[in-house]
């Protein structure tokens, strides 16, 4: 059966995720996830061109549109910016930023390694969704900065 996708995911492989029949159980499929997206993309694009080409996959995913934006945060407060935006939020997961995932798409916010910022980069179907989620969340940075 088909696999459906949750909101953990982000936006491209939710995507393929629904649009594409697997014979692999959900449980099976989420094992790869453990090591990192990229794996389990990978898993999830195998399976998917045992059954299409892969400019039919490519035609099956709807466009993503990313909207990114630097806040100013000095170097030696931005660890405490991030575990400040990450209390009290359940959709988002830290690894090499804060990632937050949501069914109107995925926020990264991602402290730069050699400048005082912070990269916000939002990720949705439509432009002004992807817009007004990296808006909401620089503005989350810039409260959480100060």
């Amino acid at each position: 059966g088909a696999v459906h996708a949750d909101a953990s995911l982000p936006l491209a492989l939710r995507a393929l995720m629904t649009v594409l029949p697997f014979d692999d159980s959900r449980a099976s499929l989420r094992q790869y996830l453990a090591f990192h997206d990229g794996l389990y993309f990978a898993r999830v694009l195998e399976n998917a061109l045992e059954k299409a080409s892969f400019d039919e996959l490519l035609a099956t995913l709807p466009r993503a549109c990313v909207v990114r934006r630097n806040v100013p945060c000095a170097q030696n407060a931005r660890s405490r910016v991030l575990g400040r935006l990450m209390s009290g939020m359940r959709n988002a997961e830290l690894s090499e930023g804060l990632s937050v995932h949501m069914n109107e798409g995925d926020v990264l916010i991602m402290p730069d390694a050699a400048r005082p910022v912070i990269h916000v980069a939002a990720e949705a179907a439509r432009m002004e969704t992807a817009d007004e989620l990296c808006a909401v969340y620089e503005q989350k940075v810039r409260e959480k900065s100060q």
